[in-house]
């Protein structure tokens, strides 16, 4: 099983929002969507901070011009 979220991050209006891209992150983010009501499309600092305790790693792509 792959250990390792690929996330991407975009600054929208001065707020960071990290971005899931592969299979393993999307799944992170379906588990946040179930437990909370309102529709998701990032997880938060607080969350990443979380998925790392559990001994996952986060890779942040690269932004490109």
């Amino acid at each position: 099983m792959d250990k390792e979220l690929l996330v991407e991050i975009r600054e929208i209006y001065g707020v960071k929002r990290i971005y899931p891209l592969n299979e393993v992150a999307k799944n992170f983010l379906s588990l946040v969507q179930a437990a909370y009501p309102q529709a998701k499309k990032c997880l938060t600092e607080l969350e990443c901070k979380r998925i790392k305790a559990l001994g996952y790693s986060i890779k942040v792509q690269a932004q490109e011009l």
